[in-house]
């Protein structure tokens, strides 16, 4: 494996293999701000085997591992070069798409020894044509400020291995873009949400509330709040595990329905531990991975 040292090189990588012109299968999207956070800490790595690239975001427990390839065969006769080669190496790795298109994918992974670590699935809304009006004085926008007490709540509370938290940067840029609300009382920040906007998609990326404070109509408040910021975008959506039976029930209620749309987080080498007590308000930070849109 060779350290990235820019997006450019990146981009390069990627069309030598698009280059090749035997067709292209990949489970990576360019963030450039995100990435190139990544570059900074010495965090992402690439290796090319044959007609393959995997892009490594290493962690000091485990890696998250994309890849760019010609073809599902392909890729699963790297992967086996790549395992025997780094052994050493805790593999996670997305695959996403509809439950057709996932299952046989899945099912050639298994065969190389992985397995399904979380399953997750999209939920979405149409925005309705009636603006909601909600106000709660105690959600107001984070500041920068508050970031190291979020992330912190972040990595307590939410699996880092399959959430993905993202760094004090990345953080303190939605601060800055005001993508993150926080619900204060007595100077306390009590929950969260933190989430992604353009004109189409209000996209959540995370939903908190911390387990000293819940059953107080703190997530109703954040997630009302949230809403309302959308008001002006098409859709409403997040990615969900599929276990959260509490999550579910919540967005439900406010009128969200599943798409065919999964993510099977699988894995190589590691034991199925969740990080902290968190789940029943989560939300699955799979920006990194796809397109907001997708």
């Amino acid at each position: 494996m060779e350290p990235i040292k820019s997006i450019n090189q990146i981009q390069c990588l990627i069309a030598e293999i698009k280059n090749l012109r035997k067709g292209f299968l990949t489970n990576y999207y360019l963030d450039p701000f995100k990435h190139q956070v990544w570059i900074n800490h010495n965090d992402f790595l690439f290796e090319r085997i044959n007609e393959s690239l995997f892009l490594i975001r290493k962690t000091p427990d485990y890696c998250n591992l994309f890849y760019c390839t010609t073809n599902i065969e392909e890729l699963l006769s790297a992967l086996s070069l790549f395992d025997n080669i780094h052994h050493d190496l805790f593999p996670i790795i997305d695959v996403v798409g509809s439950e057709e298109q996932c299952v046989p994918i899945i099912n050639q992974f298994k065969k190389n020894g992985y397995s399904v670590y979380v399953k997750l699935a999209r939920m979405s809304r149409v925005t309705p044509l009636e603006n909601t009006n909600f106000i709660d004085p105690h959600v107001v926008s984070a500041t920068v400020e508050d970031v190291s007490i979020i992330r912190g709540q972040l990595l307590e509370y939410f699996d880092a291995r399959s959430e993905q938290i993202p760094y004090q940067e990345e953080l303190n840029e939605y601060a800055k873009g005001n993508r993150i609300l926080v619900y204060k009382e007595m100077g306390e920040i009590r929950g969260f949400v933190i989430f992604e906007s353009n004109r189409s998609t209000h996209y959540l990326r995370y939903w908190f509330v911390h387990p000293d404070h819940r059953e107080k109509k703190i997530g109703s408040a954040l997630l009302n709040t949230f809403l309302r910021e959308g008001k002006n975008t098409r859709r409403q959506l997040f990615w969900v595990i599929t276990d959260n039976g509490n999550a579910i029930k919540r967005y439900r209620h406010y009128g969200f329905q599943f798409e065919n749309m999964k993510d099977y987080v699988m894995c190589k080498n590691l034991n199925k531990s969740v990080q902290g007590g968190g789940k029943s308000l989560i939300c699955y930070s799979l920006l990194n991975n796809f397109q907001i849109a997708a």
